[in-house]
């Protein structure tokens, strides 16, 4: 029982160091969405690093703005090159949809980033996503 302490110790110092790798790996980023010089107020951006790391995500807000989050809430992307992707929001199914009807398209659907790979740089990042049909 001797090298409890020991073994205790360890086990906090890795989970404050992964902790930390974590973060170091990250860097603040916000971005402004807009399709044809409006805001676009509606919708996820997604962020899917090039060379590994954990992907990240934002909700597009009603002001157009979107900040990521990939462990915490705001807390950025894994820094590095990677795409961008955009996924409108939900519609709900109409009460009147027969079998063999076609679902609705949200009016966003064929949107994408025209630029969609972007770098990550240490301290903050801020971006204009334009959004550009398919």
């Amino acid at each position: 029982m001797k090298y409890a302490p020991i073994k205790i110790a360890a086990v906090l110092a890795l989970g404050i160091l992964g902790c930390n790798s974590q973060n170091s790996s990250i860097a603040p980023v916000t971005a402004t969405v807009t399709h044809s010089g409006t805001s676009v107020t509606e919708g996820v951006i997604t962020f899917m690093p090039e060379k590994g790391g954990k992907p990240g995500s934002g909700k597009i807000n009603s002001d157009g703005t979107v900040t990521w989050t990939t462990y915490t809430e705001g807390d950025g992307l894994t820094k590095g090159p990677g795409k961008l992707t955009f996924t409108p929001p939900p519609i709900p199914i109409p009460e009147n949809l027969k079998p063999g009807d076609s679902l609705p398209k949200h009016k966003l659907a064929d949107l994408a980033p025209e630029e969609p790979s972007i770098t990550v740089n240490d301290g903050s990042n801020t971006l204009t996503v334009e959004l550009v049909k398919k």
